[in-house]
């Protein structure tokens, strides 16, 4: 029996998560979940979710959280509104895929993750980012085999529409900490700056971060983070350098990452093409929920989970810290 899926939210993260549903079967090969109702804010956009195929379609997110015919929730709310949202439905005990970041507030978080370890369900705190398939083959063939981390970079940029509900660090900052925590190591100290990247450098709606890295292994990073009205298509780029070689890898050529080691003379090329021409970054959101629909049938803990997020809200809540002090900020996990 399909694993019956429940999106709470309909703005750009949710209609994200939807295309993710629905390149389940493609991408992953995972046929088990299906999309069948929707939370969203007012008739006008019930109306919409209607006319795009949802069989429920509640404009109170407690009463799609309440119905019996769903199994599992994706929360694709706002970051404000997360923390009520995830109460309730920890409290009906579905099984619940979040965006790393839990609730605005690190008390919140550390509440709704001891939370967690009580309520039945499974919980599973994001993770897209491992997915993309340059960062898994990474992870594979090179980090273990390549000596100590020396240093990793990371740039992620997405397009700018509207008023943005979070800040950068909110907004990308978790999923680009999740993925440089799992290639690098937990981050000990950090250092950020915020800066306008508006093509005249003003206006808010392109508001940007540059943040600086100490891992517990002694390695150090780097992340620019960037909320860009002037792309259409999102940036993401990162460089990795081990004791023994180096990878990298553009958005920009999706389907092959360079790498570089010491037998070597140069960069050569390391084909990492997601399956059947999807595009890698639909792939890897595609390919966190097939993982979450594999716990939930395997009876197995996801990962990461909510109590790996709480890692990741303290990176962001000691990077605000230095933004607002201007100075090096300890990590205090």
């Amino acid at each position: 029996m399909d694993l019956r899926i429940g999106l709470v939210g309909f703005g750009a993260a949710a209609r994200r998560a939807a295309l993710a549903w629905t390149c389940l079967p493609l991408a992953c090969d995972e046929s088990h979940a299906r999309l069948v109702a929707v939370s969203v804010n007012d008739d006008r956009e019930a109306e919409a979710a209607r006319r795009s195929g949802f069989e429920l379609v509640f404009t109170d997110p407690d009463d799609l959280i309440a119905n019996a015919e769903v199994d599992a929730l994706d929360v694709a709310a706002p970051l404000a509104d997360r923390a009520g949202i995830l109460r309730s439905a920890m409290a009906a005990g579905k099984h619940i895929f979040c965006d790393p970041l839990l609730a605005e507030d690190a008390r919140d978080s550390a509440e709704i993750a001891a939370l967690s370890a009580r309520c039945p369900g499974m919980k599973q705190a994001g993770g897209f980012a491992r997915h993309i398939p340059a960062v898994a083959w990474a992870k594979t063939h090179w980090s273990v085999d390549m000596g100590d981390l020396a240093h990793i970079t990371l740039v992620v940029a997405i397009p700018s529409v509207g008023t943005p509900a979070s800040g950068p660090l909110e907004e990308i900052g978790a999923d680009a900490l999740d993925l440089v925590t799992w290639l690098a190591d937990d981050v000990s100290e950090v250092v950020a700056v915020l800066e306008p990247c508006t093509p005249d450098g003003r206006g808010s709606a392109g508001e940007g971060a540059r943040a600086m890295l100490t891992f517990a292994s002694g390695a150090a990073g780097s992340l620019i983070l960037r909320r860009d009205p002037s792309i259409s298509e999102p940036v993401f780029q990162f460089e990795a350098t081990w004791a023994c070689g180096a990878i990298r890898y553009d958005l920009d050529r999706p389907n092959t990452l360079q790498v570089r080691d010491e037998t070597r003379a140069g960069w050569t090329e390391a084909p990492c093409a997601p399956p059947l021409g999807i595009g890698p970054i639909a792939f890897a959101q595609a390919a966190s929920r097939a993982a979450f629909v594999r716990s939930i049938r395997q009876a197995a803990k996801p990962v990461p989970s909510f109590h790996d997020a709480l890692r990741l809200q303290a990176i962001v809540g000691a990077l605000n810290a230095s933004i607002d002090e201007g100075a090096w900020r300890k990590v205090e996990l």
